[in-house]
């Protein structure tokens, strides 16, 4: 029996055919690698069958080494992923969206929340720092041509909104998304990076679901305000009923009302404030 072995002999047997299955496939469970990555400790296991001293009958070689490992190897893989999935949200920033149409409080709503103590992420801001990286310009002026510069070879982002919306070529708009989305979606991924796992960021984002970036919230808030009352916010900006119309129709198809929280602010902003406080309480308690 190969238990009637000597120390030196066992002491190897252990450490190969039990702890490190189980530590292998933890560790490729918890990290996310492929599946595949198993055929490596597969094949050890395998190798160690054939070169298995010649003492230890093959019989129960099998039976008391090679199958225990086999099964520790996938219960450790099991549990990695498991131990992944519980982990998740623990090791990221609770992430919350914020959209909506124009003028209905979609940036007031995340400035009240930054002042309570969240991360607030502007990504119409970050839009316009890529469109200062030298790559995007590049790509900007060869999509639309040089006429969307300034003077000093920066984008003129007036004269490039003309080009996308000013008519003619109907993908104009997924030729800018293109090149303008990866990129600020890379900034995104890059701040999270830095934050802490207890922090507490806001994307405030008018096209949060065409971006895809809903996938990574744990909670979206949509505000939400009547149409003559967003209009008198639009007028206040300068902007008559068509210039909102274009914009509503910019962002209204990225908006998909299900499964997020709606925040109605047609009354003042002392109400408007107190839905937001609210809300954050139950955000403090999710996290």
């Amino acid at each position: 029996m190969f238990l009637d072995q000597p120390v030196f002999i066992l002491l190897p047997l252990v450490i190969f055919y039990y702890i490190l299955p189980i530590y292998m496939g933890h560790y490729l469970g918890r990290s996310e690698k492929s599946p595949l990555n198993l055929l490596l400790p597969l094949s050890v296991i395998g190798l160690f069958y054939l070169l298995r001293p010649f003492e230890i009958n093959a019989g129960a070689y099998l039976k008391y080494i090679i199958l225990p490992a086999l099964v520790l190897l996938f219960a450790g893989y099991a549990f990695g992923i498991f131990k992944r999935k519980v982990t998740r949200n623990s090791t990221i920033p609770y992430i919350v969206g914020v959209t909506g149409l124009p003028c209905s409080g979609k940036s007031e709503a995340a400035r009240i929340l930054g002042k309570l103590g969240a991360k607030v992420l502007d990504v119409d801001r970050l839009g316009h720092l890529c469109m200062e990286n030298k790559e995007i310009i590049s790509r900007l002026t060869a999509a639309f041509g040089t006429e969307i510069l300034t003077p000093q070879g920066s984008i003129d982002r007036k004269l490039l909104g003309t080009r996308v919306f000013g008519g003619g070529t109907e993908n104009r708009l997924q030729q800018l998304e293109a090149i303008l989305h990866p990129a600020m979606v890379a900034k995104i991924e890059e701040e999270i990076k830095f934050l802490e796992p207890e922090a507490i960021l806001i994307l405030d984002a008018a096209i949060l679901h065409h971006m895809k970036l809903d996938k990574i919230c744990r909670k979206v808030l949509v505000t939400y305000a009547d149409q003559q009352i967003r209009l008198e916010r639009a007028e206040k900006r300068g902007w008559d009923e068509s210039e909102l119309h274009k914009r509503d129709t910019a962002v209204r198809k990225s908006l998909k009302f299900n499964d997020i929280t709606l925040i109605i602010n047609n009354n003042s902003i002392d109400h408007f404030k107190e839905n937001i406080e609210d809300i954050w309480k139950e955000i403090i308690n999710e996290r």
